[in-house]
């Protein structure tokens, strides 16, 4: 008994202070979330076995006991610091908690597990959903969503579970729920289940709760960085619509390279985070000619070669530009890079084949294909045809084969008309 209380006073602080230590301040207070939840499942287990300890048990046998719990508490602060550490390092959180679910299952021995998020105008979405799940689920997920408490079938003090008037006690297995809350509010709820009968302990269920608190603290998180996030997207959009006053051409140009790229970048398997960079290069790769003189910008001829090299000075001024702003400093290379050729004949530095990095290469093609199918001074616009050509032919010179593939591939998506418009 002298163990258990000795490691839940004197471990615990000491795991939590080296810990808050070593890490970020976000982390920090995740990793804190994670371990006083710790230590209050620790506590919930330890009165358990006060309460149910007979009179006269053996010594050996409770040592023994106790030298499990430990181990298991040991385990789950391993899980909790797993979830807290995943959930820290990205904004993606959806794509984290579909992969956290399985986490979850292992760490109670569970046969399902389910998440359920409520959105701001009251609907529900469920992450990680899977077959399996048995009909219980849903009921105990209304039931926390609506009440704000957990609820464990069986209860584990033995007493009639609210949710008995609702699931049929042989049909339910076992399963224990409880809600996200953040700031006060629901915010979700996750459940956990198995399809034999046993018991979840209090233990079980604070440690869900801490792995629930953590989830609701990072999808607050994530909400609130998606907003800033639209925010800054908002001024990278007015930054590529200020290039209109100087080429009516290029602000449109931006707004479409974004969108082809992508699309391409889906077909590539760019992650959510990797579209978002792709999306920023696109809109920002010509954000450099705001610094080219107008005469070189409008020229309706071909430009001499000192106008050429003049021009081409447009992606390490972008380049200068981008990476002014904190959060667009990793999109700065891609927008330097956004005129490189997989031969190595382009600029500014002359990187070729994989130097270039993908996002950069994806860009390029996009950017030729709509400047082919543009009208522009100098020359009427090639039908999407004579493009699609052009960028085959091209395919292993100018540019990456592998996105001249992607790129065919979505093409039905990218061209809603078989042939371009032409101004007059």
């Amino acid at each position: 008994m002298y163990l258990a209380v000795f490691v839940g006073v004197a471990v615990v602080p000491v795991v939590a202070y080296a810990c808050l230590a070593s890490l970020t301040s976000v982390r920090a207070v995740t990793s804190l979330v994670v371990v006083v939840g710790l230590a209050a499942a620790g506590a919930a287990a330890l009165e358990v076995a006060i309460d149910k300890r007979p009179e006269r048990a053996d010594p050996g046998g409770e040592i023994d006991e106790l030298s499990e719990r430990v181990e298991s508490l040991s385990q789950c602060l391993v899980h909790l610091n797993v979830f807290g550490e995943t959930l820290a390092d990205t904004p993606d959180v959806q794509t984290l908690l579909a992969r956290m679910i399985p986490m979850v299952e292992r760490t109670f021995g569970a046969d399902w597990s389910r998440l359920q998020l409520l959105a701001e105008d009251g609907g529900v979405s469920v992450v990680g959903a899977r077959d399996g799940v048995p009909a219980s689920a849903a009921v105990a997920l209304r039931h926390v969503l609506a009440s704000a408490q957990p609820v464990c079938l069986p209860h584990p003090q033995g007493e009639t579970s609210p949710l008995a008037p609702d699931i049929a006690a042989d049909d339910a297995g076992s399963l224990m729920a409880v809600p996200l809350i953040c700031g006060g509010r629901v915010t979700g709820a996750l459940a956990v289940g198995a399809r034999e009968r046993r018991e979840f302990s209090q233990r079980d269920t604070g440690v869900l709760s801490t792995i629930a608190a953590q989830v609701a603290v990072s999808v607050e998180n994530a909400a609130n960085y998606r907003k800033l996030e639209e925010s800054y997207l908002a001024t990278i959009s007015a930054l590529a619509s200020a290039m209109e006053a100087n080429d009516e051409y290029t602000a449109d140009h931006a707004e479409t390279i974004a969108r082809m790229a992508v699309v391409v970048g889906a077909e590539l398997g760019f992650d959510e985070a990797e579209l978002r960079r792709l999306r920023c290069a696109g809109l920002l790769h010509d954000i450099g000619k705001i610094g080219i003189p107008l005469p070189v910008l409008h020229k309706d001829s071909v430009l001499s070669a000192a106008d050429a090299a003049r021009m081409a000075e447009h992606t390490i001024i972008g380049e200068r530009i981008v990476s002014q702003a904190e959060y667009l400093r990793p999109v700065a290379p891609l927008v330097r890079a956004s005129h490189e050729r997989w031969d190595g004949h382009g600029y500014p530095d002359g990187l070729a084949g994989e130097e270039i990095p993908l996002a950069s290469r994806i860009v390029f093609v996009c950017d030729a294909f709509h400047a082919m199918t543009s009208d522009r001074p100098y020359r009427r616009a090639l039908p999407v045809t004579e493009a699609l050509d052009e960028l085959q032919a091209q395919a292993g010179r100018q540019f990456d084969p592998r996105v001249v593939s992607a790129f065919v591939r979505v093409l039905p998506k990218l061209v809603a008309e078989p042939e371009p418009a032409r101004t007059t």
